[in-house]
């Protein structure tokens, strides 16, 4: 294995818009991450139990599963408490940053979100 590749940090973005989440996941590897992504909580939450990414870039605002849920699942995953959560959304009223913080996110983004400011996050 290249050792480039080893100390890559692994993102994994979860959000209901596939072409946004489709288009974070380009650019983060074009900046030297790992990143997937997933459109479903659900899916989001197995495929980070597996795959054990550094962080997690999610919305809360996505159908079926909001991002608050899947937080206060993936904070109740023992072999995640090492990742960084953070909220990657248009909701950004105090009420929301005080909940997601409550929930488990480490962080809070407001989209639109700048490159650097997700890399500066990221690198927390």
């Amino acid at each position: 294995m290249d050792s480039d590749l080893a100390t890559r940090r692994k993102v994994l973005i979860i959000d209901d818009n596939f072409d946004a989440a489709e288009t974070l996941a380009l650019l983060l590897e074009a900046v030297g991450y790992i990143a997937v992504f997933r459109t479903e909580g659900a899916c989001g939450i197995a495929l980070a139990k597996e795959w054990l990414p550094d962080a997690i870039l999610l919305d809360i605002g996505m159908p079926i599963m909001d991002g608050f849920e899947v937080a206060l699942a993936l904070r109740q995953c023992p072999e995640l408490d090492q990742c960084r959560i953070i909220a990657l959304t248009a909701w950004s009223d105090q009420r929301t940053v005080e909940r997601a913080a409550s929930c488990g996110f480490d962080g809070h983004i407001a989209k639109p979100a700048s490159l650097a400011s997700l890399v500066r996050e990221l690198e927390r």
